[in-house]
């Protein structure tokens, strides 16, 4: 007699597949967190900095391991282990699962600026998470960071508190520019870099693309979560209720998606841009489908930064 194997009625992760934006700073991510967390399965909460919290455990179990390593002959371990794993993830789960659990949701998703310099830890921590990469032109991301901070980069309020910005800015005193242009490369480094390590488990978005077809764009992104369709969601997140905390405190005012703020680094002057830099920065924008910062950047006034030829910005 053939015996049918037994069911797998293994619980669901607490966290279902948990969903991480991994982003710079002044890239949209509050916009796309409004629109994210207006999705009846999805809840969005303000920035939790969860990788931190798992790179400080996972540290500590680095310590003690290595600690511990020569007792009863054994190895030190190479890497965190599938313990130390585990209890970064229940830590995880405590506190994102906490906030899941008073808003009836099944799924959380995390938008936490820091993400992006810990996004292959977490990773490792929820093998079933997926990322949204999100980028914005170089130029564009200077243009708002001067905007929202005309006299320094030392931070507005309601920034968060972890700014990796504050080392760019004590390698460039006085030059925001400088400061916001290497800031910008390093972060879209590490997001591409992710993506290129963990194919299938990303989707690039580009905030130009977003505000430019709110819902087919966000379709899209729901559908690459496997979230049901939510038509309307680009217009309803506007009314939904959000908590607050760390954000653009611009959006709390908004009533829709607007495009006005594309194009606006061409006002940024590119002779500005660190020279070492410049032509790495441009690689990047390449690769992103972005058009590339050229000595003539300054003289056609704001367009559209996509590569696409003939898009140009209404006055």
């Amino acid at each position: 007699m053939t015996v049918s194997p037994e069911p797998d009625i293994s619980p669901e992760p607490a966290l279902g597949s948990p969903v991480f934006i991994v982003t710079a700073a002044r890239s949209g991510s509050t916009l796309l967190r409004f629109i994210l967390d207006s999705h009846p399965d999805l809840a969005c909460p303000p920035e939790s900095d969860i990788g931190i919290a798992c790179a400080s455990l996972a540290r500590s179990w680095s310590v003690i391991g290595k600690a511990t390593a020569g007792r009863g002959g054994r190895a030190e371990p190479a890497g965190l282990t599938d313990e130390a794993l585990a209890a970064l993830r229940e830590a995880a789960d405590a506190l994102l699962g906490s906030y899941l659990e008073g808003t009836g949701k099944r799924r959380v998703c995390d938008k936490s600026l820091s993400t992006v310099y810990f996004a292959g830890l977490l990773a490792q921590v929820y093998p079933e998470a997926r990322f949204i990469c999100l980028y914005r032109h170089c130029m564009d991301v200077i243009a708002s960071y001067i905007a929202a901070m005309p006299w320094g980069l030392g931070g507005i309020a309601g920034e968060p508190t972890f700014l990796p910005m504050h080392g760019h800015v004590s390698r460039n005193p006085g030059d925001s520019v400088a400061a916001v242009a290497e800031y910008w490369l390093d972060c879209a480094r590490r997001s591409a870099e992710f993506e290129s390590s963990h194919p299938g488990r990303c989707y690039r978005l580009r905030y130009e693309d977003l505000v430019a077809d709110p819902e087919e764009t966000a379709a899209a992104v729901l559908a690459f979560l496997g979230l049901a369709p939510a038509p309307g969601i680009t217009r309803a997140c506007f009314r939904v209720p959000h908590d607050r905390g760390p954000s653009d405190p611009k959006i709390w005012a908004t009533s829709r998606v607007q495009s006005d703020s594309v194009g606006t680094g061409a006002v940024v002057p590119a002779a500005r841009l660190p020279a070492a830099a410049r032509p790495a920065i441009n690689d990047m924008l390449a690769a992103l489908g972005y058009r590339v910062v050229t000595d003539g950047w300054n003289t056609g006034g704001r367009r559209d930064p996509r590569e696409e030829p003939g898009r140009r910005i209404p006055a």
